[in-house]
Order: C-alpha cells, then sequence, then structure tokens
C-alpha cells in the first residue's frame, strides 16, 4: 500500500492517531508491511464520520473484509479469534460513537446557531424580527398613544 504512515503516542489530540489508537494500529515503526492502514485511507474514515469512534468502527470493517474472512490466527500455541474480538470491540466503537454525534438543523450546528443569533450583526430573516425590530417602527414614548 502506498501512502503515508504515522502514529505519534505523545500526540493523541490529532483524530488519525485517535483511531489508530482506537483500532490497535500502532506498530512502531509504522510502516506499509505491518500498518493496517494508510494515513489517507484513515483520513478518508476520519472525514465521512461524525467522530472518531465512528471512523474506528468503519475502518475496523474494512479490515475484517480486507482479511476474507479469516476467523481466526494461529501462531505457535497463541490463536486469536477475529471475530469474537471483533464484534464486541465494535459494537462498542459504534454505541460510543452516538454519545459524540452533533445535533444539526440545516447544515449549522445547534450551538453554531445560537452564536450567531446572540450576534447582533447576524442578519434575521424578517419572521424572525419581533415588533420592536423592525427597522421602520420606532419606540413610543412614555403616555404617547398610537
Amino acid at each position: 500500500m502506498a501512502g503515508s504512515y504515522t502514529y505519534d503516542p505523545g500526540k493523541l489530540t490529532t483524530p488519525l492517531s485517535q483511531v489508530r489508537l482506537i483500532i490497535r494500529d500502532t506498530a512502531q515503526p509504522l510502516s506499509a508491511a505491518n500498518a493496517l492502514f494508510s494515513d489517507e485511507e484513515l483520513g478518508f474514515f476520519i472525514d465521512s464520520e461524525e467522530n472518531v469512534y465512528h471512523a474506528a468502527y468503519y475502518a475496523a470493517l474494512g479490515a475484517l473484509a480486507r482479511a476474507k474472512g479469516v476467523e481466526e490466527k494461529k501462531v505457535g500455541t497463541l490463536t486469536i479469534k477475529w471475530r469474537q474480538f471483533l464484534e464486541g470491540e465494535l459494537q462498542e466503537w459504534y454505541r460510543r460513537g452516538l454519545s459524540h454525534q452533533f445535533a444539526e438543523a440545516g447544515g449549522l450546528s445547534v450551538i453554531d446557531i445560537a452564536v450567531l443569533q446572540d450576534n447582533d450583526d447576524w442578519p434575521r430573516r424578517a419572521t424572525e424580527r419581533g415588533m420592536h425590530d423592525h427597522p421602520q417602527t420606532r419606540q413610543l414614548e412614555v403616555g404617547e398613544n398610537l
């Protein structure tokens, strides 16, 4: 696989390192020979998903597909049963990712909308204006009648 392969345990604030840690793709030194995915492949999952847990979930599904149905691996007396191990892990990553979703409306997060609405320079639609917000109305003085 062509591409770059990076993992720095000292920089776990980057989504790339976080996904590599979650899927345990952390061999040192990381190279095409021992990595599950290149940085570019993981970047695709990160860009396509809402959070690192869902990116890890879909990356792990890709790794399973790449294994072409290998259910277990034996090395000497050690046996790793991939399906049993990954089924529980995948469900946990997907569930955890659901708790990190952001509410959005019209392409903006709810937090962004609240910030924009508090900004007096943000143009508001006429339907959002109150009676006193309309530019052609004036405030009545105390005691003044319509």
